[in-house]
């Protein structure tokens, strides 16, 4: 049978991945690093001497002379990293040990392939994974411009998992005869996979197929590789459904740990839509967590440290709350592919497209 195949093949795929990952270094020295951005978490850029295993979404500690924090990495180049901390380690720091579980990801994702398996086992493989699994479906045909929907058997497969596909035409303008193809192909499956050379407009046809499958009562998720080609997409899906209602109150939601330059964007990142729809609480947030990052007691005049602390956690636990609803809420949510794979909130979410 070619799923049980395929889950055999990435099983054992992910197993050598999974071993070549635990060889690497798992404390990887960082110099010259430096504040990007402040605020509840803290932005530090840092140079690389070495080639280092890294994955961004993946959960680090920091360690600087006797402190250590916890943080993220938000993005990695050849040269450099940049990592999301929860402290405030000073404007520069000279050296740092970054420790982390580099196979982590790869076990969350084997964690996925089992529970997938077992559903498999049980007949109940969700529909957007059996999409693509399955041999048959495997096997889709060109999507002419004029085409609009998919066969009669598919749709009634699809709506037997309540996935479902769009019975209108549809009619994306501003894009070339290929684009509009691609958007129209994305707009009549309910699993697409768009690449392409530099230049061919992925993040044009991407944005487009997204505002058409809102149109038609979709949710979606969209997922990348790196932060940074997440937060591209979230800028162009967000232009594109700038004047679509709910647009500016959490219709789109760039999940997950978002670059400096759209952390604070008011209607699509995370932080931005929480700054937006409840200001106050976050302002109070943001001026707690710069008073607990000083080190003196006599520079903490309102309050004690353990006031700080307590007012701290129930603002923590509230915004963690209105981070669920607004998870919950969107119509459009885009992460990176480890967000999903290591986040149960984002898999706990029904999608119709993706």
């Amino acid at each position: 049978m070619l799923t049980q195949r395929i889950f055999d093949e990435l099983s054992e795929a992910l197993k050598a991945e999974i071993l070549e990952a635990e060889r690497h270094k798992r404390e990887v020295d960082l110099i010259q690093g430096k504040l990007e951005e402040g605020g509840e978490q803290f932005y530090y850029s840092f140079n690389l001497e070495e080639d280092v295993y890294l994955s961004e979404d993946a959960d680090i500690t920091l360690k600087v002379d006797n402190n250590s924090t916890k943080g993220t990495v938000v993005s990695i180049n050849p040269s450099g990293v940049l990592l999301a901390l929860e402290s405030n380690l000073g404007k520069n720091i000279k050296q740092a040990r970054l420790l982390t579980d580099t196979s982590f990801i790869l076990k969350a994702l084997m964690d996925r392939v089992k529970e997938l398996d077992v559903l498999r086992a049980g007949n109940r493989l969700p529909y957007l994974c059996s999409q693509v699994l399955s041999k048959s479906d495997l096997k889709v045909p060109l999507v002419s411009v004029t085409t609009t929907g998919l066969s009669k058997n598919k749709r009634r497969k699809a709506e037997r998992y309540g996935i479902k596909m769009p019975l209108v035409s549809v009619t994306p303008t501003g894009l070339n005869e290929d684009q509009k193809m691609a958007v129209r192909k994305v707009c009549t499956l309910p699993i697409s996979f768009i690449w392409g050379p530099p230049g061919t407009g992925k993040t044009t046809v991407l944005a487009n197929a997204v505002k058409e499958l809102i149109a038609q009562g979709e949710r979606v998720l969209v997922m990348a590789h790196s932060n940074s080609a997440v937060d591209a997409a979230a800028i162009k899906v967000g232009e594109a459904l700038k004047d679509t209602p709910r647009a500016k109150e959490g219709l789109i939601l760039r999940y997950g740990v978002a670059l400096p330059e759209v952390r604070h964007h008011p209607f699509v990142s995370e932080e931005g839509l929480l700054e937006h729809l409840y200001p106050r609480q976050i302002a109070r947030l943001t001026e707690l967590t710069r008073l607990a990052a000083r080190k003196d007691e006599k520079d903490k005049p309102e309050l004690s440290l353990k006031e700080i602390d307590a007012e701290l956690k129930a603002l923590r636990k509230c915004k963690d709350e209105h981070r669920n609803i607004l998870l919950a809420g969107a119509d459009v949510v885009l992460c990176t592919l480890s967000k999903m794979v290591i986040d149960s909130r984002v898999r706990a979410n029904n999608f119709t497209a993706i």
